[in-house]
């Protein structure tokens, strides 16, 4: 307790780097769940592989399949029931009446349809390339590695502007705590309190989500200010007061 106490006090900076350590921990843990939930659904990525393909294009125009309407679906269990998903290959026409089509994506002989709600947008196909029919396990699982990748480093940034913004938030709210406690802090000394304090406080609502513990932000929000109460309270009883440090230095002075 003393070490983090000497840290609010006497220590350096705004507690960025024990931020940027939160973050970076938090990235690595969504970047594996995204790779964890990733991995199981490769199966079923290779189901719609092996119902759609093969895919030949030549010159703009879907030659193989011809004349012909497929729809993806996945099978989730062994029960035979299957899933349609909103993808279609339609090469029975050219142009399709996005008016009349459900939200989903559309391949016609010369047009990629992607139909949303509130749009749609129409890719007009060019050139020539083949996709045939075979196991693309180890190149959805290499889109998946980049995937995770790439959102973990996102991550990072989304979480520590988040937390930092979260920790100036509870900086202010510590100089009421301050008030109170009549122990005046820095706004440094503060915002290293309101990050050790918002970090404790995810650890802990971790832990209670964990053991199926129901929580609210209020209870977030009244967690860490206790938290910061704790601490200030601490730093008060620990730390001499200016009056006190100086009237040893006044008599010594007059001597």
């Amino acid at each position: 307790m003393s070490k983090i106490l000497d840290y609010i006090v006497k220590g350096q900076g705004l507690g960025v780097k024990f931020l940027l350590i939160f973050s970076v921990i938090i990235a690595f843990f969504f970047g594996l769940y995204i790779k964890s939930e990733g991995t199981d659904m490769l199966p079923y990525a290779q189901q719609v592989a092996d119902q759609m393909l093969p895919v030949k294009i030549e010159n703009g125009v879907v030659v193989e399949p011809a004349n012909t309407v497929r729809t993806a679906s996945v099978s989730l269990d062994n029960s035979g029931t299957a899933f349609e998903l909103p993808f279609v290959i339609d090469t029975t026409t050219d142009v399709l009446d996005t008016a009349r089509m459900q939200e989903g994506i559309y391949l016609t002989r010369r047009n990629l349809y992607s139909v949303q709600r509130n749009q749609s947008r129409i890719v007009r196909l060019e050139g020539s390339f083949d996709l045939p029919r075979g196991d693309y396990i180890p190149q959805f699982r290499s889109i998946l590695n980049w995937t995770a990748l790439i959102a973990g480093l996102a991550a990072v940034a989304f979480c520590f502007v988040f937390y930092f913004l979260l920790s100036i938030f509870y900086a202010f709210c510590a100089s009421a705590v301050t008030g109170l406690a009549k122990k005046k802090l820095d706004f440094d000394q503060r915002m290293r309190l309101a990050v050790l304090c918002l970090i404790a406080a995810y650890i802990l609502f971790y832990f209670l989500e964990l053991l199926g513990a129901g929580n609210s932000q209020l209870l977030f929000f009244m967690v860490v200010i206790l938290f910061e109460a704790v601490l200030i309270h601490k730093l008060r009883l620990s730390q001499p007061s200016a009056a006190a440090e100086t009237a040893p230095q006044q008599e010594k002075s007059k001597e």
